[in-house]
């Protein structure tokens, strides 16, 4: 991160004018202009609060950081902590500096930090950092491979999707139970920063959440890794499917406050399970296989050969599809949820439709895939 980050505190009674005001006025005194803030921080439980949306990117800091490195000497009211200038801080990263201090308005407090001075690439502590792909939801599609990295790891990075996703992390828990039975690891539950999920422009609404989500994890390990230890993410499928961890640690790694050694783990991804499950080959003789999103299938942006693999599809994208095709459908593939479908597009796709809104209904999440295959 090379721009400066806005720490804010406020209370129930703040509004978002007055959020704003304040903002000018710090960045007023630091002589700067709004366009040098990459970040605004705060509180936790106030990273999803609409009067912090200025602009910038908002990360949450927990209380407990908060707690732990800023305390406010003497302070018997409210959270014992100097929020503004603590958000600032823990968000800038390890070598951060205070260049304005905690600064007042009726509702709230405000200060501002900057990621200071850089390091020496070559005198960073090293740290490893694991990112393990662990199957589509069975913990026996765990490789070998993986399996000998997790007996390695020191500490577990979990980011936590909410309650709805509860399965998600209790099929990371089982893998740990399974393959450290004695312990001997750390576990720190990262806050997954919330996300937009229908903005009117995707690209920016993808790169504020990975910024967002770089300095969390940065942050994490800076705090939570000691040199010489390796942590690892428990990356669901493969890492190099539509995952942006390697990106986000790319991220981190260019910013150049923390110095990692990263190791990626290939998984089994969910194209493989599907194509396993429907005992089908992929791949057919002579074509070739489209691997995109719902998001793209719904605009109409994929070839007109071959066949497709349809990745992250929030809409049932397939609807939209005019072509004779065959699909073969699949949904919490691994887990004890499994569903299949598979058939002549025209004739199961209502079917399909009406499973996954009652799964979706039951669980609180889905997580499904499919390949399209056109039909000679």
């Amino acid at each position: 991160m090379s721009g400066l980050v806005l720490g804010i505190g406020m209370s129930s009674k703040a509004t978002a004018d007055e959020v704003r005001e304040l903002a000018r006025r710090v960045l007023v005194q630091a002589g700067v202009a709004f366009d040098a803030l990459a970040l605004v921080a705060t509180r936790e439980r106030f990273d999803a609060d609409d009067r912090l949306r200025i602009g910038p990117p908002v990360v949450g800091i927990p209380d407990a950081v908060l707690l732990d490195r800023h305390p406010a000497p003497g302070r018997t009211a409210g959270l014992a902590a100097r929020v503004a200038e603590g958000c600032a801080l823990a968000a800038a990263g390890v070598s951060a500096e205070l260049l304005v201090p905690t600064t007042r308005s009726a509702h709230a407090t405000a200060a501002l930090a900057s990621p200071g001075p850089l390091p020496p690439t070559d005198t960073l502590a090293r740290r490893r950092l694991a990112l393990i792909g662990m199957g589509s939801g069975d913990p026996a599609q765990l490789t070998l491979q993986a399996v000998e990295v997790l007996q390695q790891v020191d500490v577990f990075f979990v980011v936590d999707k909410g309650p709805e996703k509860a399965d998600l992390a209790a099929l990371r828990t089982e893998i740990c139970r399974r393959h450290r039975p004695d312990g001997g690891y750390r576990t720190v539950e990262l806050r997954d920063p919330p996300r937009d999920r229908r903005p009117d422009d995707y690209g920016a609404a993808v790169r504020t959440w990975h910024d967002e989500r770089a300095a969390l994890y940065e942050q994490a390990i800076a705090d939570a890794l000691d040199e010489g230890e390796c942590g690892a993410f428990l990356i669901w499928g493969d890492p190099a499917f539509y995952d942006s961890t390697i990106r986000i640690v790319d991220q981190i790694t260019a910013a150049g406050r923390v110095g990692l050694d990263l190791e990626v783990v290939p998984g089994i991804s969910s194209i493989q399970v599907l194509a396993a499950r429907h005992r089908i080959p992929l791949t057919r003789i002579g074509e070739a296989v489209h691997i995109t999103t719902g998001r793209r299938l719904a605009a109409g942006d994929v070839p007109d050969r071959g066949d497709l693999v349809i990745m992250l599809d929030g809409s049932c994208a397939f609807t939209t599809v005019t072509e004779d095709v065959d699909i073969f459908w699949g949904a919490y593939l691994g887990t004890p949820h499994e569903r299949l479908i598979a058939g002549r597009l025209a004739d199961v796709g209502d079917e399909i439709e009406r499973t996954r809104a009652e799964a979706r209904a039951t669980h609180g999440w889905i997580m499904d895939i499919y390949l399209l295959r056109r039909r000679a």
